[in-house]
């Protein structure tokens, strides 16, 4: 199976709660993250994909058809993509959004949770 559909289809089982009770999807999820930042060459490119997970992640904690105990295992594990993602801020502005995307966390984590 090509390795974009792969990671498509557990981003999506990740964004929808699909496997509430198996936390290793996530814990896969995460490990595939990690596999594309190696395989990738620009900083550019490694700080999309986090964005992206971030974001996956975050849509999925402020889902409430979701089960509670999947968006706070999302939650507890928001902070691995969270972190890289700083290591990839070169300029003010990129420095500026992960702030800002902290305090959104902060907010709607303890608003939905």
């Amino acid at each position: 199976m090509n390795k974009e559909l792969a990671f498509g289809t557990l981003e999506l089982t990740i964004r929808h709660g699909l496997q509430p009770d198996n936390p290793h999807t996530l814990y896969h999820y995460l490990d595939m993250v990690e596999e594309r930042l190696a395989a990738e060459n620009t900083d550019k490119v490694k700080r999309a994909i986090l964005k992206r997970v971030l974001n996956t992640l975050l849509d999925t904690i402020c889902d409430t058809s979701i089960s509670f105990h999947w968006r706070y295992l999302c939650l507890d594990n928001i902070y691995k993509p969270l972190n890289q993602v700083e290591k990839f801020d070169c300029t003010d502005g990129q420095r500026a959004e992960t702030r800002r995307f902290k305090y959104e966390l902060s907010l709607l984590g303890t608003y939905f949770l």
